[in-house]
C-alpha cells in the first residue's frame, strides 16, 4: 500500500487471499484497516469515473462505490475478489471483505451467489479517454468451477455501449495448473474476449505477462507478497506491478517488495556431491555428514543475509533485518553396499536456533523410490513362488479369454483367491509362518476396503514347477 501511494497510482486490484485464515485474529484485522486507511484516504479526489450499477456490481450494503461516499475521502480506491483463505461462510454468508467494505475501505467485488449459475458482470471505469471494464471471479472450489465452465453455465456479461472500446480485465482465483483433470480452470475455457487475466490463488510471482496463442489474452500472475511454504517456487523475488491503461494497450512496471523475508533453497544428492564423496563407505559416517551439512546451512544463512543486506543498503544497522528461511532437500540414498547414516531432521534443525525462522524443517531428508516398470513382480509367499500381473480387461474386472478368471490361493492364505474387486495376496516373505500369513490376510483386507474406488484389476497365478529356492533370485 506505501508502493501504491508513493507511486499515486488511481486504484488498487487485489486478486483474492488478503487475509490467510477465514476469520482472521483481530490483530490481523487491526493492522489491514490501519494500512488502508494510512494509504487509501486522502484529499486528492480519485480521478477516475463510475460507469456501472454500484448495488448491481457490489451487491453490498450501500449502493454505491466507496470514493463516491460524501462522508469519506477515498484518494486511492481498493477492488478486490475473495480468494479460498478468506471466502464468505457462516450466517449471512459474510467474509473479513464484507466487514471491510462495510467501514468503506475496499470494493468487494466478483461475489457468486451460485455456483452452479455464475453471471459476471464487469465494473466499468473511464479516466480520460481510456475506458476499463473489470471483471472479478471469485474463488469456488475448484472441480465445481471446472463442471460449471464445461456445462456452459458460466455467463460474461459486455458493456450495452462501445463495448469495443473498453480494455478487459479479470481477476480470478483459482487453481491455475492441472493437479487433477477437473481441480483446475483451464485458460481456454475463459473468453476470448478479454485482454488481460490477472491470476491469484497460485503463490508463485510470474508477473511477466504471458500471451496465450489460442484465446489471445495476456496472463500475469503476481503470486503471493511473502513465503508460505518452503518450496522453491517461494524463493523467487516477490514483486508487484503497476499497470498503466492507455486505450487497449498496456505496460507493467514490476518493483520488487523489500519487506520479504529472505528465503533460500537448495538440493543436494549425497551419492553424486563432491563434498561428501567417499563417505558411504565408512562406518559410522553420521558425525562427517551432519558436519558438512552444517556447513552448507551456514553458507545459506549468509546467503540470504546478503540478498537482504544489498536491498537494504541504504540502511546502517541490522536491526530490523528478519531471520531467513531456509531450506535444504538432501537425498541420501547411497549405492548398493553402502549407506548414509543421517542425523534426525528436527535435532540437526534446532541446531540453527536463532539463525534462521524455521528453526524446526531447515532439512528435509528423504531416498529415492525404486519403481517397478515391468507388468510381472514376483512376489514371494509360503513355499512357492507367486506371479502378480494385471488383467489385460481392467474395466470391471472382467474374464481374460486366455487364462481364465480366477487364479489359485497363495499356500496357508485363504483370503488371496482372485475376486470379482480384483483383491491379490501381496505379502512378501520367505516363509509361510503363522506372522507371514497374518500380514498377509491384513495387506488383503486392505486392498479390498480400497479396491472399490480403483478400476485396475489384478491376476494372481502360481509360477508352476518353482520352489522357493529357485524362485529366490
Amino acid at each position: 500500500m506505501q508502493i501504491a501511494r508513493s507511486q499515486d497510482v488511481d486504484m488498487v486490484l487485489l486478486g483474492g487471499d488478503l487475509f490467510h485464515d477465514n476469520k482472521p485474529s483481530r490483530k490481523s484485522m487491526y493492522q489491514v484497516m490501519r494500512s488502508l486507511r494510512k494509504n487509501c484516504l486522502g484529499m486528492k479526489p480519485c480521478e477516475l469515473e463510475f460507469l456501472s450499477d454500484a448495488a448491481e456490481v457490489f451487491e453490498g450494503a450501500f449502493p454505491y462505490v466507496n470514493y463516491q461516499d460524501p462522508d469519506i475521502n477515498i484518494s486511492i480506491p481498493v477492488f478486490s475478489i475473495h480468494g479460498n483463505h478468506d471466502d464468505p461462510s457462516g450466517d449471512g454468508h459474510f467474509c473479513s471483505l464484507d466487514l471491510l467494505q462495510v467501514a468503506g475501505l475496499i470494493n468487494y467485488f466478483g461475489r457468486v451467489p451460485e455456483a452452479d449459475n455464475i453471471q459476471v458482470k464487469p465494473i466499468l471505469l473511464q479516466k480520460g479517454k481510456t475506458k476499463l471494464a473489470l471483471y472479478g471471479l471469485s474463488n469456488v472450489r475448484d472441480e465445481r468451477m471446472h463442471r460449471t465452465f464445461r456445462d456452459n453455465k458460466v455467463r460474461f456479461f459486455r458493456p450495452s455501449q462501445q463495448k469495443a472500446d473498453f480494455f478487459n480485465l479479470l481477476a480470478v482465483h483459482q487453481n491455475h495448473y492441472a493437479h487433477t483433470p477437473t481441480s483446475y480452470l483451464p485458460e481456454n475455457m475463459l473468453p476470448d474476449f478479454l485482454d488481460l487475466v490477472v491470476w491469484g490463488h497460485e503463490h508463485e510471482c510470474l508477473i511477466d505477462p504471458t500471451r496465450n496463442a489460442e484465446t489471445g489474452f495476456h496472463v500475469m500472475q503476481p503470486g503471493s507478497s511473502v513465503a508460505t511454504s518452503l518450496v522453491p517456487g517461494e524463493a523467487v523475488t516477490k514483486h508487484v506491478a503497476i499497470l498503466s491503461l492507455t486505450g487497449k494497450s498496456f505496460e507493467v512496471d514490476k518493483i520488487p517488495l523489500k519487506t520479504v523475508r529472505p528465503f533460500v533453497t537448495q538440493e543436494i544428492t549425497l551419492a553424486s556431491d563432491k563434498r561428501f564423496k567417499g563417505l558411504e563407505k565408512k562406518q559410522d559416517n553420521r558425525q562427517d555428514i551432519t558436519k558438512r551439512l552444517m556447513l552448507i546451512v551456514e553458507e545459506m544463512i549468509e546467503q540470504a543475509n546478503a540478498a537482504w543486506q544489498s536491498i537494504h543498503a541504504e540502511v546502517d544497522d541490522d536491526e530490523g533485518q528478519p531471520l531467513p528461511l531456509i531450506r535444504l532437500k538432501v537425498e541420501y540414498t547411497a549405492p548398493e553396499g553402502s549407506k548414509f547414516e543421517v542425523e534426525n531432521p528436527q535435532r540437526f534443525s534446532n541446531r540453527f536456533a536463532g539463525k534462521v525462522a524455521n528453526q524446526n524443517d531447515v532439512v528435509y531428508f528423504y531416498r529415492k523410490k525404486t519403481v517397478t516398470s515391468s507388468r510381472q513382480t514376483r512376489i514371494l509367499a509360503g513355499r512357492r513362488a507367486v506371479m502378480l500381473t494385471t488383467c489385460r480387461k481392467s474395466q470391471g474386472c472382467e474374464r481374460d479369454p486366455r487364462r481364465g478368471h480366477r487364479g489359485p490361493r497363495v499356500a496357508g492364505c485363504r483370503q488371496s483367491r482372485h475376486t470379482g474387486a480384483g483383491i491379490f495376496c501381496p505379502a512378501v516373505t520367505q516363509d509361510s509362518s503363522a506372522s507371514a500369513v497374518r500380514r498377509c490376510r491384513q495387506s488383503i483386507r486392505q486392498q479390498r476396503r480400497q479396491a472399490r474406488s480403483r478400476d485396475v484389476c489384478y491376476r494372481l497365478t502360481l509360477d508352476p514347477g518353482q520352489r522357493l529356492a529357485a524362485a529366490g533370485r
